[in-house]
């Protein structure tokens, strides 16, 4: 079992980081962060996120970044330079729609890649694995959901995670924190089902009910009895 938590470039690594401390102290091994959100300031990414990867260094946590085609620009590197982010302690780049199939399967020997769970179909599932990717050294991850009744139903998750799984590739779901995220302060789950539910039955409902052994807290903050 994996667990993690989000980072927000948006906000400076300093205000974030006693959290940090504690999500390491507990066990956390995993965080997740965003080159691609658009009201965020993408010029203040790369000295934010070297920040972050000093952090994920030190306490032997893996970094993987959710990236778009255009996040590279963001911190001054093409994408035939992508893996010299793990000199900066990103171990990992979550992919969404728009790169190259065989930029993917070219980052997948280099470094982590993470594949969209939300968004990627079959025939595109196929066209990565002719094209080399080998989806046992690939994850899926689900996207998290800020407006209320946009999350994913059960019913879809399952269906989305049996295919994933047939596949070959491990999946990853957000479930909310204590402390929502602005602008909308809805909690940031994947499932729906856990808009308004604490964090830990969130987290019971995925590893225990759905199989689910990467778990990952949307939203910026844990209270300590939710840590514990």
């Amino acid at each position: 079992m994996e667990l993690g938590v989000s980072v927000y470039l948006s906000q400076p690594f300093i205000e974030q980081e006693a959290y940090l401390n504690k999500a390491a102290a507990a066990g956390f091994n995993v965080l997740f962060t965003s080159l691609h959100i658009p009201e965020d300031d993408a010029s203040l990414y790369a000295e934010r996120l070297k920040q972050v990867g000093m952090f994920a260094k030190a306490n032997h946590m893996r970094l993987i970044c959710d990236v778009s085609p255009d996040s590279m620009k963001h911190v001054n590197l093409s994408w035939q330079q992508a893996s010299n982010l793990k000199e900066w302690g990103v171990t990992g780049l979550r992919i969404d729609y728009g790169v190259a199939n065989e930029t993917v399967v070219r980052l997948s020997q280099e470094m982590q890649i993470v594949l969209n769970a939300s968004t990627l179909d079959h025939r595109e599932a196929i066209a990565l694995r002719q094209a080399g990717l080998d989806p046992n050294k690939v994850e899926a991850w689900h996207n998290f959901y800020p407006r209320p009744e946009t999350g994913l139903s059960r019913e879809n998750f399952r269906q989305t995670n049996t295919f994933l799984s047939e596949m070959g590739f491990s999946v990853m779901a957000f479930i909310p924190g204590d402390i929502p995220r602005a602008p909308l302060f809805k909690g940031l789950p994947t499932l729906e089902d856990h808009r308004e539910m604490s964090p830990f039955a969130s987290f019971l409902d995925l590893y225990e009910g759905e199989g689910i052994e990467t778990i990952l807290v949307g939203d910026k903050g844990l209270s300590d009895s939710s840590f514990e």
